[in-house]
């Protein structure tokens, strides 16, 4: 059987930019990991097989709405096991 995975993508890096604040601030502020803030502050599009609330607690940090930044790219078919 076949099952459909969806790939997310993510694109906070000019939410990020527009605070001028460090990755290292931001995690401070938001107790969000230091990693996971990296992640999103540098990339441009983050492509990601599941959301995690952090997610949604950048979104809120800087003041985007959720379904501006995050899209849906493509599902991809997986065999079920």
């Amino acid at each position: 059987m076949l099952r459909k995975e969806l790939i997310y993508v993510v694109s906070l890096k000019a939410a990020h930019d527009r605070t001028k604040l460090s990755s290292y601030k931001v995690h401070k502020l938001t107790g969000v990991n230091i990693g996971t803030v990296k992640r999103y502050a540098r990339s441009d599009a983050v492509e990601i097989a599941q959301l995690s609330v952090s997610i949604a607690t950048l979104c809120e940090f800087y003041g985007v709405d959720f379904h501006d930044v995050v899209t849906i790219k493509k599902s991809r078919m997986m065999a079920a096991v």
